[in-house]
């Protein structure tokens, strides 16, 4: 389009990895996600305001498509399984938006599927949300065999390098939560989204003027690793799922060393008891 101009363009994480295929709702059905590998997230600036679109990079066809009237740069992107999460700067409201859009099938995909034959999502879940600070950069983390929820790691103007649950940022969020979606632990949806300071990783570290943010896996799958750039350089570990598969630092293996050995001892001395029983018993 003339006049235009592509402010960004992203697409899927070589290292992104989608442990489950789907989402369990409340009444026990399965929503499965829309993962293709060949998504392109893209945001154009346009006389009119920003449009952002969603693409199959293979057959060129437009998936998800939407424009912004009076939004203008910073725009950002990041696309991780199903959903792609994009924020810009409203102009008549003088705030930054954050959109989360999620697409998903009613049915799992054939054996027959190749990246010509791809289908189209059978639902697409959108959900916008307003940020209290400019947006430097964003993006997902990710972790070996993607078990770990997948967290939105945000980079401030401000220099701050804020995590966010993904439960936060859920397409799903229901407006008006009936039984069900409580039951599939939906958060209810409230338009602002907060800046709790426990969910700032760099505490006093100001990053100044950050300009990406790299998210790869770490050894164990609880761990995912963070490398902020700009100005500054910052590097730190994230816990989307806590720590569940590392011990605390309080652990203490002399005391379950003697536990075991204790339960060892019981078990050999009243299996000894139990057959001398028995043959006490058979000798009556």
């Amino acid at each position: 389009m003339q006049g235009s101009k592509l402010l960004s363009l992203v697409t899927i994480p070589a290292n992104d990895i989608a442990y489950s295929q789907g989402r369990v709702l409340g009444d026990r059905s399965v929503l499965y996600k829309y993962l293709n590998p060949h998504l392109v997230a893209a945001c154009v600036d346009t006389a009119d305001g920003l449009t952002v679109s969603l693409l199959d990079a293979v057959t060129g066809e437009m998936l998800y498509s939407t424009g912004h009237k009076r939004a203008r740069p910073p725009c950002h992107l990041t696309v991780s399984e199903n959903s792609f999460v994009y924020s810009f700067w409203n102009d008549r409201f003088r705030r930054t938006e954050l959109v989360t859009v999620e697409m998903y099938m009613f049915t799992r995909n054939g054996s027959d599927v190749n990246a010509w034959s791809w289908p189209r999502p059978s639902a697409i879940e959108r959900q916008a949300y307003i940020w209290p600070d400019v947006i430097a950069s964003m993006a997902f983390t990710t972790t070996h065999r993607g078990i770990t929820y997948k967290d939105l790691m945000i980079a401030t103007q401000a220099g701050l390098l804020v995590e966010i649950p993904r439960a936060f940022i859920d397409a799903r969020r229901p407006l008006n939560p009936q039984p069900i979606h409580r039951e599939e632990g939906l958060l209810p949806y409230a338009p602002e989204l907060p800046l709790p300071y426990d969910m700032v990783v760099n505490y006093h570290n100001y990053i100044e003027r950050t300009t990406h943010i790299y998210c790869t896996p770490a050894g164990l799958e609880s761990v995912a690793l963070v490398f902020a750039t700009g100005l500054d350089l910052f590097f730190t570990r994230a816990y989307p799922s806590k720590m569940f598969d590392m011990l605390k630092e309080d652990f203490d293996p002399k005391m379950i060393a003697a536990v075991l050995s204790a339960f060892l001892i019981i078990t050999v001395v009243t299996k000894r008891l139990a057959a001398e029983k028995l043959l006490k018993r058979a000798w009556k």
